[in-house]
Formats: structure tokens, sequence, C-alpha cells
């Protein structure tokens, strides 16, 4: 932070500051990752590289510290991509995250709370997300307004202004599994290429070995 001398009235002292600034420019250069290196590495001084590294390591908050853990999490080692490169970048993040301080595991709660009604809850999602600059909001309100939210569901329920829970889930269900129909004799059990009845593709042979051989197909 130390403003560099005049070069005119100070030319020595100008000198050794530029020769000190050259020197902590290449020792930050030395030890950053390659994405760091790229955005920094053209920067005119040493304290105009700290102040860029700063934006991108520290006061971004406890919401960008969980979405930028939520990257990591996913990040994934993948043939084609060279394995230092896929390193550097893990390494970028953990040490975003770690610079912008401790976990705050309210802060953990109410992401998750905002991220979990994204799908199905919109409406709640975007009104959370309204409050959330608030000055006074608190994880409890994200409770107050979840319990709000599900008892005004109970009450359309009641009234059937919509499906139930249970036909909700119902929905969801899979449906039941068909088994198999011979096309020949049509009965159930076993298809077409497997039946001993008269002209079957099995006809003359026993039913143990028709079995055997719809097993081992």
């Amino acid at each position: 932070m130390f403003a560099p001398p005049d070069p005119i009235s100070d030319t020595h002292g100008y000198c050794v500051w530029t020769i000190n600034d050259d020197s902590i420019q290449a020792f930050i250069l030395q030890h950053v990752c390659k994405q760091d290196y790229k955005d920094i590495y053209n920067l005119p001084s040493s304290h105009a590289m700290f102040l860029e590294l700063c934006k991108h390591y520290e006061k971004l908050g406890s919401h960008m510290q969980i979405l930028l853990m939520e990257k990591a999490i996913r990040m994934e080692f993948a043939p084609g991509t060279c394995l230092c490169q896929t390193w550097d970048e893990l390494d970028t993040l953990m040490r975003k995250i770690k610079a912008i301080g401790p976990l705050d595991y309210n802060q953990l709660q109410i992401t998750c709370v905002i991220k979990g009604l994204g799908k199905h809850y919109k409406h709640l999602q975007s009104t959370l997300q309204s409050i959330m600059n608030q000055p006074n909001f608190t994880l409890r309100d994200i409770g107050s307004c979840i319990i709000e939210e599900d008892n005004l569901i109970c009450n359309c329920e009641e009234q059937g202004l919509l499906p139930t829970s249970t036909a909700f889930a119902s929905q969801t269900v899979s449906k039941p599994y068909t088994r198999m129909t011979c096309s020949h004799c049509k009965h159930i059990g076993h298809f077409a290429e497997f039946c001993v009845q008269p002209r079957g593709k099995m006809a003359s042979c026993i039913l143990d070995k028709a079995k055997a051989a719809y097993h081992v197909s």
C-alpha cells in the first residue's frame, strides 16, 4: 500500500520501490493457481494483484460459500481432462471456501431450504428470497412461512380445491408390473417361443425343458 516515490525527485527511492514491488509480484504469481495467474498477471502492481485476489476469495458471504461447496462436491475427475487441471480447479474452490471464513450452519440450512423448494414450490421460494435481505430476517421466519404454506395446502385439500397428499403420491407410483402373456395359447406366464401347447414352438418338448430354455434366455 506504500505509494511509489516520485521518479524525478527521488530516483533512488523509486528504483528501490520498483524492485521490491516486482519481487512481491513474482512471489504472488508463484503461489497462485493457474486461473488466478491468468486474472492478475497483467496488473500493474502487487497491491493491485492483492486487491483482485481479495475480490475472488474474501467477503463473498455464506451463501456463496455453500454454492462453491456444492460445486466442489459435484466435481469429478473425468477421462479426456487432465487430472492436474481438475485438481487445480478443486484446489481453487476449496481455498475460496476457506477464505470466506467458518461455515455458518444457519445459512447452510437456509440455502438447503431455498434450493429444496425450487422444483415444486417456486412461489414460496420467491417469497423467502424476497425477505432474506431484510435486516431482521432469521431462520425462524423460514419455519413460519413453511408452516403457513403447509396449513394453506391442508385447508385447500379439505375444501376440495387441491388433490390430497395421498392422491399426489399415487401419481408418482409406477404402473403395476404386467405379467407376460403367450400370443399362441393366450396363457399367462410364458411367451410363444416357449409354448408347449399344440403347434407351439416347443410343443414337442416337456414342460421342464421349456422352463429351462426360458431361464437360459
